[in-house]
């Protein structure tokens, strides 16, 4: 049985009509925001309060459109799943001015824990913002709620987001006090036209930079439960995780950027890489090689750290073997006991890898 109550949206012509007077009557009463000049924008929001079950007057006074987005505030989107879905487990179980944790569940289903920490929002750019420096405790939350809102009842709050979430400046309940013109960092699929690597337009940059870390994660998308009582089944991912020597962490979703940023750790190599900020942290747009260090074949031997660092990076035993077997002429320069701790580090990633 379908645990979203589903109101009936069927609109005839005498409700359509009825919202059009209504819009037309709002505009010319002045009581509206400023933003809502036109009967035409006023129905807009009207009609998306509709999909959510709000009232005309709550869902202008509680809708903002930001970038041609609508947005609602957290606590809205809390009260929409509580109203929407029956037995919705939705609580704050921590918050404070560094985190805000969160447990959600639909009913008969396992309960998610997501947290949102500040070092997170400072890696999203948004801490600089006069509402995350006044009210952290409450931007925290926000953040999180909405974050596990959209992955555990999409079908609630009909993916919208928060106004801080697309830039806006907002009190601590979540009420817009000004509106920034910039793009809404929601994360986009990973483009598969990345730029070649002889045609790189930071060609000639150097940022001193390298790679430190990189690491696959595989998961799938949430099934999500349609009006009609069918399930729309999520589609698996692979997302990569890169992380270099300045401590930033860039996600993508890209083979090719993988195998370049596979190739810089190996080779100790110095890049320059591309990316914006999102609400998960940086989204990696490109990366480039622009200066190679001695080749893993080298006749230059890497040191024992550097070594434990390519071992404990493996994500797989694929990947694992491939590794060891490219790092043993350098393990081979090692003293006695060095090679035993690399020894050591690679059975206990293997064995690591094996049981996860």
């Amino acid at each position: 049985m379908n645990d979203l109550i589903i109101k009936d949206n069927t609109m005839d012509v005498s409700t359509w009509n009825i919202m059009v007077s209504q819009a037309e009557m709002l505009v010319k009463s002045g009581f509206l925001p400023k933003a809502i000049n036109t009967p035409e924008k006023a129905l807009a929001i009207a009609l998306k309060g509709r999909e959510l079950g709000l009232p005309m007057m709550q869902s202008i006074s509680s809708i903002h459109i930001i970038d041609g987005k609508p947005t609602i505030s957290a606590e809205l989107m809390a009260a929409l799943v509580h109203q929407r879905i029956q037995g919705a487990v939705l609580r704050c179980v921590e918050t404070n001015d560094r985190i805000a944790t969160y447990e959600a569940g639909r009913p008969n289903d396992k309960i998610l824990k997501m947290s949102f920490t500040w070092e997170e929002a400072q890696q999203a750019g948004v801490t600089g913002k006069d509402n995350w420096k006044k009210y952290p405790a409450a931007m925290l939350r926000a953040r999180c709620c909405s974050a596990i809102c959209r992955i555990v009842f999409p079908d609630a709050i009909m993916g919208v987001y928060t106004p801080d979430e697309l830039g806006a400046i907002t009190t601590e309940e979540g009420e817009i006090v000004e509106t920034i013109n910039i793009k809404a960092n929601i994360p986009q699929p990973q483009r598969k036209s990345e730029v070649p690597q002889d045609e790189n337009p930071f060609a000639g940059k150097d940022d001193g930079l390298t790679v430190k870390d990189v690491k696959e994660q595989k998961g799938k998308a949430k099934d999500v439960k349609m009006p009609d009582g069918t399930i729309k089944e999520g589609k698996p991912y692979t997302k990569y995780t890169i992380t270099t020597s300045d401590g930033v962490i860039y996600n993508t979703f890209s083979d090719t950027l993988l195998k370049r940023a596979m190739e810089a750790m190996k080779t100790g190599a110095i890049v320059t890489v591309k990316g914006k900020e999102s609400q998960y942290g940086h989204d990696l747009e490109d990366i480039a090689i622009m200066e190679k260090q001695p080749s893993i074949n080298s006749e230059s031997p890497w040191d024992k750290q550097a070594i434990i660092n390519i071992i404990t990076s493996s994500d797989s035993l694929d990947m694992l073997a491939d590794n060891w077997k490219s790092l043993m002429p350098h393990i081979g320069k090692l003293s006695g006991p060095d090679k035993v701790e690399c020894q050591k580090v690679h059975d206990e990633t293997k064995r690591f890898i094996e049981e996860g």
